[in-house]
């Protein structure tokens, strides 16, 4: 099995740090996340500062798409991202979109299933439609009253045909506890982005992560 990648997601409101975040820890992450809530403050501008600063980086988009997929995806490829999202609550139609469009492009997509019900049928259906990644993610908003579900995330590693992430909350201890499952990207921001020695907190992740492999 090869080794989990760790994606840096950079849910920043502010761009000067956001790069300065990235390059601090630039050799620890495999994926560089341009986040929602940098996406917006910044525009899809953010994504080509991104590609100018580190030329060679995996960028991913989280464009959240859920409808519009085709011009969404156009746009978020044409700025620079090799990676962009669409919601697994879009239409089936909407997430063809995103994949076909993505597709002319050399670009990925990941369907991000952001929800606190990870035991639904219709997403393992959804699954099929072709999208490279699926994320399994805890919103931000339920991180504080809820933990991921373990048993949630097996129960529907065994249903889903690709590569998974997951995201919400993910820290060393959570990482153990998803060891012995198929996770080929663990999602993180506040653990790092919130640490005052940064390169000590991924450096721990990143060995967590590859333990998964022992």
């Amino acid at each position: 099995m090869k080794a989990a990648k760790l994606q840096l997601a950079l849910d920043l409101p502010d761009m000067d740090q956001a790069l300065r975040i990235a390059g601090e820890l630039e050799e620890f992450w495999d994926i560089l996340e341009v986040g929602t809530v940098l996406l917006l403050k910044e525009g899809l501008n953010s994504i080509s500062q991104f590609r100018q600063a580190f030329p060679n980086a995996k960028i991913l988009a989280d464009t959240k798409i859920i409808d519009s997929g085709n011009l969404l995806t156009e746009i978020a490829c044409q700025a620079g991202a090799d990676i962009c999202t669409v919601v697994s609550a879009a239409s089936y139609k909407t997430i063809e979109a995103c994949v076909a469009t993505a597709k002319k492009h050399s670009c990925k997509v990941l369907m991000d299933h952001v929800s606190n019900n990870w035991r639904t049928d219709d997403l393992a259906k959804k699954c099929s439609l072709g999208a490279d990644l699926v994320g399994l993610h805890l919103p931000k908003d339920n991180q504080a009253e809820k933990l991921l579900d373990v048993d949630a995330v097996a129960d529907l590693s065994r249903k889903i045909n690709g590569a998974i992430s997951i995201a919400g909350g993910i820290d060393p201890d959570k990482i153990t506890q998803l060891k012995n499952l198929p996770i080929d990207v663990f999602v993180v921001g506040g653990y790092l982005l919130t640490a005052k020695d940064r390169k000590e907190r991924a450096r721990i992740i990143k060995e967590r992560i590859l333990k998964k492999e022992n």
